[in-house]
């Protein structure tokens, strides 16, 4: 008896809990407090491109002068749209760090430091060349 209970019409018992769950899935997403269909359909990650000034960071002891080229960067990152929009180029900062080493004419990869919320997509170019112009260590 249980067994005809369950088994009895069985495609139309799924088709109706199927459609139920639908119909459920349609009333949660219409009310506007509720957060369920950001949750089960996220908006798409928006991407912007910053122009960001290369950095060259070294010891604050070293009163070396350095030739950086080029001297920015097109820094890609992606993140929601609303967040990206108020977002200032300031924050968003590109550096390299170039070892202790006596011959620095050669390329540095650059690094980025972006804000908790965005996520950096792409770095245009990813290596730039550090050139020492004249050294002054104390």
């Amino acid at each position: 008896m249980l067994r005809s209970l369950i088994l009895d019409n069985l495609w139309l018992k799924s088709f109706s809990l199927i459609l139920a769950i639908l119909i459920w899935v349609a009333i949660q997403s219409n009310q506007s407090d509720n957060k369920f269909s950001q949750t089960l359909f996220p908006p798409r990650p928006h991407t912007a491109e910053f122009p960001c000034p290369v950095r060259v960071m070294i010891s604050p002891a070293s009163r070396s002068l350095f030739n950086v080229e080029p001297a920015s960067v097109m820094v890609k990152v992606y993140g929601d749209d609303a967040f990206l929009k108020k977002l200032p180029a300031q924050s968003i900062q590109a550096y390299v760090r170039p070892a202790d080493q006596p011959n620095l004419d050669y390329l540095f990869r650059v690094e980025v430091v972006v804000p908790r919320d965005v996520t950096v997509k792409e770095i245009i170019p990813e290596h730039v060349s550090v050139r020492l112009i004249n050294s002054t260590n104390k």
